[in-house]
């Protein structure tokens, strides 16, 4: 007894709900986990990222293999790079905290905005116009 589906929802496939609720399409990025919790021993790690992980192995086939910078090159590249992260780890560690109306400064610009904004209806959506 009581209201049909049909009558009391958008969608009487239950398991579709969340097509209805308003959002923003983003991207779900990688998982994020605990520190040190893994399903691989430490061992393993230790030998498939040097010797199977292609970001790791990308650049030295397309630059040290045919001779367009040697291998030291890229390791003072990447020495310099660490220093220069980690000077702007501690600029940004010393410098002072924001005041809380610096939050929002540059949020509302024009062009910061979503271009559109899931509706109600996976098929609607609404745009922003400048």
């Amino acid at each position: 007894m009581g209201t049909a589906a049909e009558q009391s929802s958008a969608s009487a496939e239950y398991y579709k709900l969340g097509d209805y609720i308003p959002g923003i399409h983003v991207n779900g990025d990688h998982r994020m986990s605990n520190p040190g919790t893994t399903y691989r021993t430490h061992g393993e790690i230790q030998n498939v990222s040097p010797t199977s992980d292609p970001s790791l192995s990308h650049p030295k086939r397309v630059i040290v293999d045919p001779g367009v910078a040697a291998e030291a090159d890229l390791m003072e590249i990447d020495k310099e790079t660490v220093k220069t992260v980690d000077d702007a780890q501690k600029e940004v560690e010393q410098s002072p905290e924001p005041s809380l109306d610096e939050f929002r400064t540059g949020a509302d610009l024009p062009g910061a905005e979503p271009k559109y904004i899931r509706g109600r209806q996976p098929t609607i959506a609404h745009h922003h116009y400048h």
